[in-house]
């Protein structure tokens, strides 16, 4: 599985939040975007943006 669908369809639930994340943040997508992208509701991608900034979420 070394390929983009890695990144794109992740399987762990830990791996989707990081990419959804990272799309919110790095690639500045609209929380609606990251939403349907990664199969979350955009109210729940405003919950872990502010749980990561917030240091409740650590991927360490």
């Amino acid at each position: 599985m070394a390929d983009e669908k890695y990144f794109l369809q992740p399987r762990h639930e830990w791996q989707r939040r990081y990419e959804a994340l990272r799309a919110s943040f790095v690639d500045r997508l609209p929380a609606k975007a990251v939403a349907e992208r990664f199969g979350y509701s955009a109210e729940y991608i405003h919950l872990l943006r502010h749980q990561f900034k917030h240091g409740k979420i650590d991927f360490s």
